[in-house]
């Protein structure tokens, strides 16, 4: 009972972290480690059970002792999969339990023993498939459900004539550009923004009907999508008059099947601004000034190393726990510098697009820049976390993508002793994974000392024969600690990127504050 409770949480786990969508669990299960997950050993020897002679009741029981002992070193190495329980979740698991009851029900005719204990093989083995199916089945009523808040949401929005609506989008850089927007904005207009990272049409409509008010002058609107249509259909709800576009890269590219449907989907935003809309391109991407030339509304680019660039930055200086730098624009103070307590240079590119909306606000720079001065950095997303023995923890486990790694790797510099980087590779990055995880660990190796990844996922795509013994898969926070313990000294660095690095950075600082 405790195997199938545990097989089922990591299903459930899996399914809410794909956003329930089966075209994300797709991917997934095309990666080595989605295809372990799906036909691990444990589950080769269930079919072999469940298709084989019938009197095996033996190896029933000692296929039942070596799973449940596998299951309990998991536990011991903190390495178990487990869901947030909403009550999404809740309703999942209790569907997927009676569906496996039902069938174990069906499927036991017989009262003996090794016909008996067959059908809970059974059961097991479909899991997967009845998990599937119980999100299948909720999402008729989950679908009704959401048109019921959305078409709520829509009119009470009209009724806020004077609200106006700023999207931003792109492969990265959405939830910082937005969270540096809203700390500008604030400074002087009534601000609603997005929160955490609901980028939905659900979470957009959810939030505001529970939180709009008259009183709103700006309305700031995170917006991402898998496929084409889902920004236009934000778009249509909140019907924005000014666009920022982060920067175009290849995430989620596997979804969207090529780079052209991308850039189409991310445009649907700029196709939806009216004729005196305004929209921001980032310069130092391809894609984004692609889109800057099929722009047909008043535009504004900037960028770090673009010249034709609207606004730009220069005098740049990064240091351990700090930015700093000016911007070169027509108009703009050219004294003025900006500092915010911000790690990397990736980070003055979305300060550099909200810093270009609210200067065509009519807002002051000297205001602008002492309410950046206040920002602080996200949750997960390139913090300096203290750590024991004066080794540097840097945080961006929040996610992962080609663009923000070699950012966060060039970061690295301002340390001048051993780097290490623990990495989650990269998904759904399509027809690029190869390429993008080349030019991610060409730029790791020649930093790092050592690399952690989390999962054997790419990992011949990243690292070649003459560096493999600097090239570790971990299996569990444990295993990364006896690993990577003995080689540090003070003052080096560990760089831990992608949400499944996280639990390693908790593990490292309960280690460390153990000793």
């Amino acid at each position: 009972m405790l195997v199938n409770l545990e097989n089922l949480s990591r299903w459930l786990f899996w399914w809410q972290t794909k956003e329930y969508r089966f075209d994300r669990m797709r991917v997934h299960l095309k990666t080595p480690k989605g295809r372990k997950g799906l036909f691990g050993f444990f589950y080769i020897l269930k079919l072999f059970f469940v298709i084989g002679p019938g009197r095996l009741s033996g190896f029933y029981f000692f296929l039942f002792a070596l799973e449940s002992f596998s299951l309990f070193l998991r536990f011991l190495k903190r390495s178990l999969k487990k869901p947030k329980f909403t009550f999404k979740i809740w309703l999942l698991l209790g569907e997927s339990l009676f569906f496996q009851g039902s069938l174990i029900f069906f499927l036991c005719p017989c009262p003996t023993l090794s016909l008996t204990v067959r059908p809970f093989f059974t059961a097991n083995l479909l899991l997967p498939a009845i998990v599937a199916l119980g999100v299948a089945v909720l999402a008729i009523p989950t679908l009704l459900i959401k048109k019921r808040i959305i078409k709520k949401a829509r009119r009470k929005i009209k009724k806020q004539p004077n609200l106006t609506v700023i999207g931003i989008t792109g492969s990265f850089g959405k939830t910082s550009t937005k969270e540096f927007l809203k700390v500008i904005l604030e400074s002087q207009f009534r601000v609603l923004a997005t929160t955490d990272h609901e980028n939905t049409l659900i979470g957009v409509a959810r939030q505001i009907n529970r939180y709009l008010t008259d009183k709103h002058q700006f309305y700031i609107v995170e917006m991402g999508a898998y496929k084409k249509g889902e920004i236009k259909a934000i778009c249509d709800l909140v019907t924005p008059k000014m666009a920022i576009i982060t920067g175009i890269g290849f995430q989620h590219l596997s979804l969207f099947g090529s780079p052209e449907n991308l850039i189409e989907a991310k445009n649907e935003l700029i196709e939806s601004l009216p004729a005196d809309g305004l929209a921001f391109f980032n310069g130092d991407t391809s894609g984004s000034l692609l889109m800057s030339r099929r722009c047909r509304v008043k535009k504004k680019i900037f960028a770090l190393d673009y010249p034709p660039a609207d606004f730009r930055a220069k005098e740049i200086k990064i240091s351990r726990k700090s930015l700093r730098f000016k911007i070169s624009a027509a108009g703009f103070d050219r004294f003025q510098i900006f500092s915010a307590g911000l790690l990397g240079k990736q980070n003055i590119s979305n300060l550099l697009s909200a810093i270009a909306l609210g200067f065509s606000l009519k807002m002051n720079p000297l205001q602008i820049a002492l309410a950046i001065k206040k920002q602080k950095p996200l949750t997960g997303t390139m913090k300096l976390v203290s750590g024991p023995g004066q080794i540097n923890l840097i945080d961006d486990s929040y996610n992962s993508n080609p663009e923000g790694v070699l950012a966060a790797l060039d970061y690295l510099g301002v340390f001048p002793k051993n780097k290490y980087l623990v990495f989650q590779p990269m998904i759904e990055l399509g027809e690029k994974t190869e390429e993008e995880h080349r030019r991610v660990s060409k730029k790791a190796l020649k930093i790092c000392r050592l690399i952690f990844l989390t999962n054997q996922n790419f990992y011949r795509r990243f690292v070649n024969s003459r560096d493999r013994d600097r090239v570790f898969i971990v299996r569990s926070p444990r295993d990364f600690l006896k690993k990577i313990l003995p080689y540090l000294r003070r003052d080096e660095a560990i760089l831990f990127e992608g949400r499944e690095a996280d639990p390693y950075l908790k593990a490292f600082l309960r280690e460390v504050r153990k000793k």
